[in-house]
């Protein structure tokens, strides 16, 4: 594959897994993201900015501010957009195949960041299903955290060791094609609000998208901690993310399935 003269449907698929994982942020021509993408494909930084323009003119919730983004990249970035924004799982194991087939080698986290090393994983088929995991469990917290600026979406901490990209729908009862690794299903949370939301103590509404809080988690935990860490969030709205905006679908089977258990 080459780098310069019209984009190729490869190039688009990677710029679009990019694009998700970071929201097309930058931070300057030494984004590590972009510059990595620079140097596998032989694009240019700018290239590789324009392109990302050109996905951010598709995003729906980037456009809600009445940003327009770059319109004219043409009818391949629509298409990409199209086909790849409701099966992110799809997305995600395309771009490895392409930098496996199509390139040097590098596992597609390269494009963000390094993973741990997998020399300790089991050879052969059951290798490749732990490998594949990985690789959607890394995309699916990078597109989510990315989306809300690195920041929860309750208290705002901006640490990313803190923070967690929460299954809203939880991971067992997910549809592993489409909603596994779909960003609309995370919510950017800190790991002590993950935990309560994981376990049911609290939620975040569908359609005002406010914090609400279980009876369980009112009796149990002492006053002055409640007040602190849970009490003072209650009816709070969330700070929503800049693209990839909650389902409601998802948060309505959260509020009602894991949530609502909890306070019967």
């Amino acid at each position: 594959m080459r780098g310069g003269g019209v984009w190729s449907r490869e190039e688009m698929i990677i710029a679009f897994h990019l694009y998700c994982r970071t929201g097309g942020r930058e931070s300057g021509g030494g984004d590590p993201g972009i510059a990595a993408v620079s140097e596998l494909i032989g694009r240019t930084i700018p290239s590789i900015k324009f392109r990302l323009a050109n996905y951010a003119s598709c995003d729906p919730e980037y456009k809600k501010d009445g940003k327009k983004g770059l319109t004219h990249g043409g009818k391949n970035v629509q298409e990409i957009w199209d086909e790849f924004s409701g099966d992110m799982e799809r997305l995600s194991q395309e771009t490895d195949e392409i930098l496996r087939f199509g390139y040097r080698y590098v596992s597609s986290e390269f494009i963000i960041d390094s993973v741990d090393s997998f020399e300790a994983f089991p050879i052969g088929w059951e290798r490749e299903q732990i490998v594949a995991a990985r690789r959607n469990q890394s995309f699916f917290r990078e597109a989510v955290l990315a989306s809300y600026n690195n920041k929860c979406c309750i208290t705002g901490i901006g640490d990313r060791d803190l923070l967690i990209a929460s299954h809203i729908k939880p991971w067992k009862d997910s549809d592993a094609r489409t909603e596994r690794t779909n960003p609309r299903n995370g919510l950017c949370l800190n790991a002590l609000h993950d935990r309560a939301f994981d376990k049911g103590l609290l939620t975040v509404t569908e359609g005002d998208h406010t914090v609400r809080l279980s009876k369980t988690l009112k009796k149990s935990v002492d006053r002055d901690a409640y007040e602190k860490f849970f009490g003072m969030y209650e009816d709070r709205r969330i700070a929503m993310p800049a693209r990839f905006a909650p389902d409601e679908e998802m948060l309505r089977h959260h509020n009602t399935i894991v949530f609502e258990s909890r306070t019967l």
